[in-house]
This record gives structure tokens, C-alpha cells and sequence, in this order.
């Protein structure tokens, strides 16, 4: 009778620690997949970063472009103008007076 008390208690020490390890393992799995979903969560997030990042220095460089664009043509704006200026005094300069036409002298008899 003993002997099968014994044998029991040890049968019973095996299952406790077979329970016990079970939990162990299934503990050290949990951690490991939540280390993994934080990984992954932290992969995404620097992801998204680089990805606004990304986003923002090509906008800046779109509407870095853009003011070049119209400063360059409010350069070309002035220039036309000053030339559209120097063109009418020279004209003026000919003419001798503002809208006058050059007198022309043709000689019909």
C-alpha cells in the first residue's frame, strides 16, 4: 500500500511539474510574441515616420521650386518691362515728341 502512496505522490510531483513547465513555456511564448507585435509595431511607426518625413521634404522642395518658378518669372516681368520702357523713350528720342510721326517729306509736284 505503501508503495503505491509513494508511487501516487510521485506521479502527482511529475504531473505538477509537467503543469508547471507547460505554463513556463506557454508564459516565455507569450513574452516572446509580444516582444514581436512590439517590434513590428515600432517597425511601423518608424515606417510611417520616414514615410511623413519623406513627404514633407518633397513638399518643401515642391514649393521651393514653385518660388524659384515665380521669381523667375517676376524677374522676367521687370526685364520686359524695362525693356518695353527703354524701347518707348528710344522711340520718343526718334520721334522727337511723344506719338509724333517722323515728318516725311515727299516731294510731289
Amino acid at each position: 500500500m505503501q508503495e503505491v502512496a509513494e508511487q501516487l505522490e510521485a506521479e502527482k510531483r511529475a504531473e505538477v511539474a509537467r503543469i508547471k513547465n507547460k505554463e513556463e513555456q506557454e508564459r516565455l511564448e507569450k513574452e516572446r510574441l509580444e516582444q514581436m507585435l512590439e517590434e513590428n509595431k515600432r517597425r511601423v511607426e518608424e515606417a510611417q515616420r520616414k514615410a511623413a518625413e519623406q513627404q514633407e521634404v518633397e513638399q518643401r522642395q515642391r514649393y521651393e521650386k514653385l518660388l524659384e518658378q515665380q521669381k523667375r518669372e517676376q524677374q522676367a516681368a521687370r526685364e520686359r518691362k524695362i525693356a518695353e520702357e527703354a524701347n518707348r523713350r528710344e522711340q520718343e528720342l526718334l520721334l522727337g515728341k511723344k506719338g509724333a510721326r517722323p515728318k516725311l517729306s515727299f516731294g510731289f509736284n
